[in-house]
């Protein structure tokens, strides 16, 4: 890429070419030969007969910046290739150029053309040195223009202290920054002139008297009247040239603003109210001021002492430099880029190519005397020297390679004078020393050398600390800050905070090949989308092992990732580069190693890089599904003891002995900032004795930020536990799965978990010898819990059935009246006598209680089979249900059938999962028969595993693609649906507000974590109270309703409504159910018959074969909305009232609808019984 103006770059081109126009000597007649050269965004020119090295002035230096090319001028017999070079912006030139012929002219264009594209015009939110270059002047052309327009308004009150429109302001700092020419010299608001200046001044990266001075000006402010000048003069003359003369020109017209004080109100010490802080700014890295008043107070003194007597603090000689240019116009400043011979090229460009180097101009490139010490010659000998995107080449005037090497081997680099540099490089113990020496004294070349220098590494290495780059020895110290002043600005933020440049240049150091997918990706996929996790699975693949070690060392300082993912990634001792990352990295807050393979070296490594990182800032940590021994635990263990802070430890899986876990408890124990901070703790998978269990319960009652704890599979001894642990009023997740409790334990279980009275998820997977009586009392003890996991138990039917006796008496509306989340997945090995009174015992869980989500997964000999479709028919008028998990129980295409019927009454399923029960092709056809009347199923992935079994037996295979394909799309299109609806917005909207929230939680630490925390509580208490109350007046009111409306046990309530026998269809499970595709029904005429029984049976009713005894259930449940239920006489009078549409609606709905006056109409097809949750309650 082709350097800005201002950089100091090489020549490009050069060459003799005749010219007439804009010129310096009259030339609009005749065309007169020049030599011209170009290069740096800029076109200067000798006397024809200008000899390459010579001090000869240049006669004219144009800055090409709103220049453009053009072919317009006519070609002639004596100017056959003409070009023109025409000034864009206020048409302060047009220079025509006719070449020789037109492979010249082509290349004088194309330079030129260069030239142009590389010229950067913004001078706002730059240096002045910058400004200065990139305009030639000390004095920014515009703030000339604006001043000479400004001394028409001295007399204007409160100039300089009102201001502009601020729109405006920014209008034309963008069109200066584009370099548009704007005329400041007509007539313009005064106010809007003097914005724009201030906010130039006000924008500068460093003020006029600099940053690194700041200490010593200001101290001159202190001093107020008693300044002493000589030495505020002294000190004013040490400031960089651009800095003094601009400063001086300021002051000069502020002084003569000052002077009409009696009318415009501006004295000098008004104005220095305007320009103090602006001029002397406090750097915003280092720490405020102790007393911000003083110091502004003092800024202020100062502009208005150097307002008064500038002429007595500044050389007035330094006036002559205000329309001067910033540049001395010795050609010799520009250093010439060598033009290679084709032998020398052909040495030269195979090497920077092997380097991935660009072989095109702009090509940084010097003729140079060098020395290197420690090749066998020692002799100064001339040669090139090329600085590189990543190296240094030193090549012998041939072209032959004599020295190269990486911006990491640079050691120390000394330069005294503008002449000379060495470069010592290599390994610390035995380095090699280089010298250079520019070929003509009167060369910049060195001071270019060192600025690409410190730019290149800035550039490769962002955030790397100044005590890992290499030493740099400038002198005399204002050349130091020159050539500083001038280097490339670095965006800390582009390429991943410079991954990308990192990356390639570690690559380029330890000989491998860039991978072009990573660097695009990080550029336009990580940049671009704010990504800031790390995952190493995303950039390794296994045909490209080579790229660890790079991406590793370029996560040392990066600044950009602050989550680092090494999940799966077989590292074993590559671990130890992690160790590196974490030993310097000041950013990253979250480290996962699961399943890495970690060797106990590595692990030691991690630990020592943790003890030797004072800056860490780790907030999450994970090691899980590592083998440990436990010396490896002992040593992480006295590294975590040292955290500051830590809010996820995650270390389950490693087949820790008890040694380890206790040493590692211990840890965290004596840890107070760990106490107070840690949200979650992860040990399960490991070894606890009754010494570790004694230490964790000392643990806990410590941890007051402590909400998650998994301790599954450490088999701890809950006795010892509770004999220190007293209570925990922070955990609300508790996770004891694949535990074996003895039954003499039993009672500390339930103690245990007794004791965390704020416990919201608990998970009892795989729980052996624990009685499902001794769960009743756990559920008793928590009448807040949220979520709740028994899967993987052998409690079978027993334990739905204590569950629907737990929650379904009305006396006790205290039992868990919050539960949103029940998981039994694989517990139904064993079938009972009592399966069909278990299934109706979950359908009245699901209407007694707010159940969102429910899994009951098969697998293994765990499969309900046609059990499940009773329970699928008695969640359609279920308002609650969001989202449901029936996968695995191999149902058959009954299940399909219920679903596509459930699906066109039921609104609140909105995810689904059902794979793996042996559905077929009808099954599926009719399932999506249902589901094109349903608009809330908006997540539901495709029943592959049952798919793929139909692959193998269906013939016409594009019809089961389509169908599967069509059941997709009204999927999605539900989602999108949903998406779009004000409802789905303004869940999209909560939901990122809960992200931010939670980010904004992690980053800021614990004590905001605990405060929301204690609101959360705050808010479920409530919640629950209102919920009490809500469930003892339902309960109140159903003692009523039942009292004033009991009938016979074998009589049908008011709420079983018969049905036509019309639309059914024999199961081969031997259950009778409705056919998708069933019609309205008439209903069947009532029989004299008593008592009275149901038309038809249900759609979840069951066969002959397999009765279901009718499950005594109240008239009517709790209504959501908290409202008391109203009595069986107000529910049969409503309806009454229900419109034909309605009726229509359930007529095809359920293949048949009651009419108004059959309540308890009988019939002779089936005399079973239904259930209250079989037949939906239709709203009115």
């Amino acid at each position: 890429m082709a350097e800005t103006a201002g950089t100091l770059t090489q020549v490009q081109k050069r060459g003799i070419l005749s010219a007439k126009g804009s010129l310096k000597i009259d030339t609009k007649k005749k065309f007169l030969p020049f030599h011209f050269c170009v290069g740096n965004g800029i076109l200067w020119y000798f006397q024809k007969d200008y000899l390459i090295g010579s001090t000869e002035n240049p006669l004219e230096i144009i800055v090409l910046t709103n220049a453009e090319l053009s072919t317009d001028a006519k070609p002639t017999k004596e100017e056959p290739f003409p070009f023109v070079l025409n000034s864009t912006a206020d048409k302060k030139f047009s220079i025509t150029f006719t070449a020789q012929d037109e492979a010249e002219q082509q290349a004088w264009m194309a330079a030129l053309q260069d030239n142009i594209n590389c010229t950067v015009s913004k001078i706002f939110e730059t240096t002045v040195q910058d400004a200065a270059m990139k305009t030639n002047g000390y004095v920014p052309p515009f703030l000339r223009d604006i001043i000479k327009n400004l001394e028409n308004h001295l007399t204007t009150e409160g100039i300089f202290r009102l201001s502009g429109n601020a729109t405006t302001i920014s209008d034309y700092k963008e069109q200066i920054n584009r370099g548009d020419f704007i005329d400041f010299s007509v007539p313009m608001d005064p106010n809007l002139l003097t914005g724009i200046m201030k906010q130039w001044f006000r924008e500068l990266a460093n003020p006029l008297l600099t940053f690194e001075r700041y200490a010593e000006f200001l101290k001159f402010g202190t001093q107020g009247d008693l300044v002493d000048f000589k030495a505020l003069a002294a000190a004013l003359a040490q400031l960089p040239t651009a800095n003094r003369v601009l400063l001086l020109w300021l002051m000069k017209f502020l002084k003569k603003v000052s002077e009409k004080g009696s009318v415009n109100k501006m004295e000098a010490s008004n104005l220095a109210i305007v320009f103090g802080p602006t001029i002397l700014r406090q750097p915003a890295t280092k720490a405020a001021s102790k007393d911000e008043l003083t110091a502004t107070s003092s800024q202020n003194k100062l502009c208005e002492v150097l307002i008064k007597n500038y002429e007595k603090l500044f050389d007035l000689k330094d006036e002559a430099l205000f329309e001067a240019p910033s540049r001395p116009s010795r050609p010799s400043m520009y250093t010439d880029m060598p033009e290679f011979t084709s032998e020398e090229r052909a040495l030269v460009e195979p090497v920077l190519t092997s380097h991935k180097e660009e072989v095109t101009p702009p090509l940084h490139a010097f003729r140079v005397f060098k020395r290197v010490k420690a090749s066998k010659s020692i002799d100064e000998s001339e040669g090139v020297m090329i600085v590189g995107q990543n190296r240094v080449y030193l090549f012998s005037k041939g072209g032959k390679l004599d020295t190269e090497f990486h911006y990491l081997d640079i050691l120390e680099v000394n330069s005294t004078n503008s002449a000379e540099l060495k470069i010592s490089f290599g390994l610390p113990n035995k380095p090699q020393e280089l010298w250079i020496r520019s070929i003509s004294y009167y060369s910049w070349d060195i001071d270019i050398i060192l600025r690409l220098l410190l730019t290149q590494y800035e550039l490769n290495f962002i955030g790397t600390p100044s005590e890992a780059k290499f030493k740099i020895n400038i002198q005399p110290k204002t050349r130091e800050f020159e050539i500083r002043s001038t280097t490339t600005a670095i965006d800390n933020q582009k390429g991943c905070g410079g991954f990308v440049r990192t990356y390639a240049a570690y690559c380029d150091k330890d000989g491998v090949s860039v991978t072009e997918e990573i660097a695009w990706d990080l550029d336009n996929l990580f940049y671009n989308n704010d990504v800031k996790v790390f995952n190493l699975n995303e950039f390794l693949k296994k045909d490209r092992p080579s790229d660890l070690q790079p991406l590793m060392k370029s996560l040392q300082h990066n600044t950009w990732f602050t989550d680092l993912i090494f999940d799966s990634q077989k590292l074993g001792s590559d671990v130890s580069l992690v160790a590196s990352v974490m030993k310097t990295n000041k950013t990253v807050r979250s480290l996962s190693l699961a399943g890495v393979g970690a060797t106990n070296t590595s692990i030691a490594e991690l630990a020592e890089a943790f003890k030797a990182n004072t800056n860490l800032g780790l907030d999450m940590f994970s090691i899980s599904d590592n083998v440990l021994e436990d010396k490896s635990l002992i040593a992480l263990a006295g590294a975590l003891e040292r955290f500051t802070s830590l809010g996820h430890l995650n270390i389950s899986n490693c087949q820790v002995k008890t040694k380890g876990m206790l040493a590692l408890i211990e840890a965290l124990q004596k840890s107070p900032a760990i106490c107070s901070s840690l949200h979650t703790l992860n040990i399960s998978g490991n070894s606890l004795d009754s010494e570790g269990s004694r230490k964790l319960g000392l643990f806990l009652g410590k941890a007051t930020a402590l909400s998650t704890l998994n301790i599954s599979a450490t088999q701890p001894s809950f006795q010892h536990l509770c004999t220190v642990f007293e209570k925990s009023t922070s955990i609300h997740t508790v996770d004891i799965s694949d535990l074996k409790v003895p039954k003499q334990t039993e009672e500390f279980v339930v103690h245990f978990l007794k004791l965390l009275p704020q416990l919201q998820d608990l998970r009892m997977r795989n729980v052996t010898g624990f009685p499902v009586q001794n769960l009743m009392d756990v559920l008793t003890q928590h009448p807040i819990l949220k979520k709740l996991d028994i899967s993987d138990n052998d409690w079978s039917d027993d334990v739905l059935i204590a569950l629907g006796e737990h929650f379904a008496p009305f006396n006790q509306p205290e039992r868990s009246p919050m539960l949103e989340e029940l998981s039994m997945n694989r517990m139904f090995a064993r079938r009972t006598k009592s399966r069909t009174q278990a299934i109706q015992s979950l359908i009245s869980i699901l209407e007694l209680r707010p159940i969102k989500v429910l899994r009951v997964q098969g697998g293994g000999s765990s499969k309900l089979k046609q059990d499940l479709t009773p329970l699928v028919f008695g969640l359609i008028n279920n308002r609650v249900l969001a989202e449901l998990d029936i996968s695995g129980n191999q149902t058959g295409d009954g299940l399909a059938v219920a679903l596509g019927k459930v699906l066109q009454h039921n609104k609140a399923i909105h995810t689904l999962y059902w794979d793996d029960n042996s559905t077929t092709i009808n099954g599926l056809r009719l399932f999506k028969l249902g589901l094109v009347r349903n608009d809330s199923l908006r997540k539901m992935p495709l029943p592959l595993l049952d798919l793929s079994e139909m692959l193998k037996s269906e013939a016409d295979r594009t019809a089961l693609l389509t169908l599967a394909n069509e059941i997709q799309v009204k999927v999605f299109e539900n989602a999108a649906r949903y998406v779009e609806s004000p409802l789905g917005s303004a869940a999209t909207a909560e939901s990122e507000s809960q992200s931010k929230d939670e980010s904004l939680d992690s980053s800021n630490g614990s004590e905001k974590r605990k405060s929301a925390k204690v609101m959360k509580r705050k808010s479920e208490k409530k919640m629950h109270e209102r919920v009490n109350s809500n469930i003892s007046a339902s309960s109140s009111s159903e003692k009523l309703a039942s009292s004033s409306n009991s009938a016979p046990a074998d009589s049908p309530g008011p709420l079983r409504k018969a049905t036509s026998t019309r639309g059914l269809k024999p199961s081969t499970s031997g259950t009778s159910m409705p056919s998708a595709g069933a019609g309205p029904a008439v209903p069947a005429k009532p029989t004299s018959a008593a008592p009275a029984a149901p038309a038809n049976p249900p759609p979840s009713a069951p066969s002959q074969t397999s009765p279901v005894p009718e499950l005594q259930l109240p008239e009517q449940s709790p209504r959501s909305d908290g409202a008391s239920p109203r009595p069986a006489s107000a529910s049969s009078a409503r309806r009454r009232d229900i419109d034909k549409a309605t009726l229509s609606r359930a007529s095809v709905i359920f293949g048949g609808a009651p009419s108004l006056d059959e309540e308890s109409s009988t019939s002779p097809v089936s005399p079973r019984k239904t259930t209250t949750s079989s037949v939906p309650n239709t709203p009115k």
